[in-house]
């Protein structure tokens, strides 16, 4: 009855730890589908903040590629007749080499749309506003000359002393004396007079000169352009610029992000209510760049699966993805990258037998370690745990081990012939022995043909 009841309760307890496993993996299940473990305007997120809606979208127009590009920056393929967009993005410098692939996948003939991602306080963009400035400062020391003219030098100069005019201000130091006089900036020298498209470097160089050694800069720097803030309550439209009748006229947005300032490169699509003629307020604009484009555009949430149900903007979209019949989603910016492991390069080159094979060698090798491949010996259980063996016991094992069991009495013989050599009951014995071992003789077991013939030994003593 105890044994009954004992198994029950352990059937009970793994039924129990079952279902807990079960459960478990269902609830991670479902966390995974829906896709709240990626970042926010990842396109394997179902819930409002991702994109999986536009991306199973277009995957559904006829003749059009869709893929979810996870791989390193470095390795951005052929842009021609392709899209990239990368939603979600964070303000910051990038790498250089980071860009440079970013342009080349655009001048072949690809287009890239950088959305960022909302910003819904100023904090995070005076931070990288006081970056900026910081590294023109540095730039600007960089480039000023090291050696000054001594005060002996200066008075050599021709030129009557009393008549020479002090000598002009830079233009910090204008700056600093009045400020109401010096032009509108947001940040790295970005006057309100936006740059010269002449002065601007083919590469797509504007504003504030970079070092040649600098590993990273940001793209308002290298682009032409800066970044504003201005609060948005419960969000606003971005009305349409220009005469763009295939998208919408108004863009729902959620950013307090715009642009302003932008090189005459670029051609603004979207702008917020609030800027000048002169300095509009940009939303989103576009950058011809090669044979193919760049668009920018300060907020992420059009993007969403929220603003797909809510304010869908369908002309829009398709706008950004144009004509193009390979369309990329970058997942690498979010976190989700694909990296060469192990278990990558074995799927890649097709390595299963390899490592099949491998796993079986470690077995064996295991086995052969853990188990002696000599048969097993059944002994009797001692008497006593723990005692020590005797030197009967010793010669046992070994009489077992060495000697089969079918010439134990043949080596007692062997053994008794060289003890008592010459000896009347040796030949006794031996006699006896060969009369058993006769066809005719008695059968025996060899436990019973051993004790006769000790019998007779000890009988001829």
């Amino acid at each position: 009855m105890r044994f009954s009841n004992a198994k029950w309760v352990i059937s009970a307890g793994l039924a129990a730890l079952l279902g807990f496993v079960i459960a478990v993996a269902a609830v991670f299940r479902l966390h995974a589908a829906s896709g709240e473990v990626y970042a926010p305007y990842s396109t394997y997120r179902a819930d409002p903040q991702g994109a999986m809606a536009l991306y199973e979208a277009l995957d559904a127009l006829p003749d059009t590629t869709l893929e979810r590009y996870i791989r390193p920056f470095d390795r951005i393929p052929d842009g021609q007749d392709a899209a990239l967009f990368i939603a979600g993005a964070s303000l910051g410098p990038d790498p250089v080499e980071v860009l440079e692939n970013v342009e080349a996948f655009a001048m072949q003939g690809g287009r890239v749309v950088i959305a960022f991602r909302p910003l819904t306080d100023r904090f995070a963009l005076n931070f990288l506003l006081d970056d900026l400035k910081v590294r023109e400062r540095a730039s600007k020391s960089r480039d000023e000359p090291d050696e000054k003219p001594s005060s002996d030098q200066m008075d050599e100069e021709p030129g009557d002393e009393g008549d020479s005019e002090p000598p002009d201000r830079s233009a910090d130091d204008q700056d600093d004396t009045h400020p109401e006089e010096a032009p509108e900036t947001n940040h790295a020298g970005d006057s309100a007079a936006p740059p010269d498209a002449d002065e601007a470097p083919e590469d797509g160089r504007a504003g504030a000169k970079k070092d040649e050694d600098a590993k990273v800069v940001d793209i308002s720097e290298r682009w032409g352009f800066s970044y504003d803030f201005q609060q948005a309550e419960g969000g606003f439209g971005a009305v349409r610029a220009g005469d763009r009748e295939n998208i919408e006229a108004v863009l729902a947005s959620v950013s307090g992000l715009y642009f302003r300032g932008a090189a005459p490169r670029w051609d603004p699509v979207y702008l917020r209510p609030g800027g000048s003629t002169e300095r509009p307020w940009i939303v989103a604009m576009e950058m011809v760049l090669g044979s193919g484009s760049i668009v920018l555009c300060s907020d992420s949430y059009f993007l969403s699966n929220e603003a797909l149900r809510k304010h869908r903007a369908s002309g829009f979209l398709a706008w950004l993805a144009g004509d193009r019949s390979r369309i990329l989603f970058s997942e690498a910016h979010l976190g989700t990258q694909q990296r060469d492991r192990i278990m990558t390069l074995v799927r890649r080159y097709r390595l299963h037998g390899v490592l099949l094979a491998a796993i079986l060698i470690g077995g064996l090798f295991v086995w052969k370690n853990a188990t002696a491949l000599l048969p097993r010996v059944e002994r009797a259980p001692r008497e006593a745990a723990g005692s020590a063996r005797s030197h009967q016991e010793g010669l046992d094992n070994l009489l077992v081990r060495f000697i089969p069991r079918g010439q134990l009495l043949e080596t007692c013989m062997k053994e008794w012939r060289g003890h008592f050599h010459g000896h009347p009951r040796a030949d006794a014995v031996e006699a006896l022995h060969a009369g058993l071992r006769e066809p005719g003789g008695a059968r025996e077991t060899i436990s019973e043909r051993y004790n006769r013939l000790v019998r007779e030994m000890r009988r001829r003593q």
